[in-house]
C-alpha cells in the first residue's frame, strides 16, 4: 500500500508562465499553473513538505532530494 498526499490550491492563487491569471480563459495544451512561495503561504508549503515526509520512506527521500536541490540552487548553508 502507498500513501497518497492531496493538495488543493485555489485557481486564483495560480499564474501561468507569464505570471498572468488562469481565470477567464481556456488552458493551453500541457499548460501548468505556478504558485509563488511567499511569506503569506509559507505555512501551506511547510505542511505539504511535512505530509510528504511522513507519507512513506520513498516520499521522504523525494522531499529530502528536493530540499537539497533548493539549498544548492539558492546557495543556502
Amino acid at each position: 500500500m502507498q500513501a497518497m498526499v492531496y493538495l488543493c490550491i485555489y485557481i486564483e492563487k495560480l499564474v501561468d508562465k507569464d505570471e498572468k491569471s488562469l481565470i477567464g480563459r481556456s488552458a493551453n495544451t500541457k499548460e501548468f499553473g505556478e504558485i509563488e512561495i511567499t511569506i503569506e503561504n509559507k505555512e501551506l508549503i511547510k505542511d505539504v513538505v511535512k505530509a510528504f515526509a511522513i507519507a512513506s520512506q520513498v516520499h521522504k527521500r523525494d522531499i529530502l532530494s528536493i530540499l537539497r536541490q533548493v539549498k544548492e540552487k539558492c546557495k543556502l548553508k
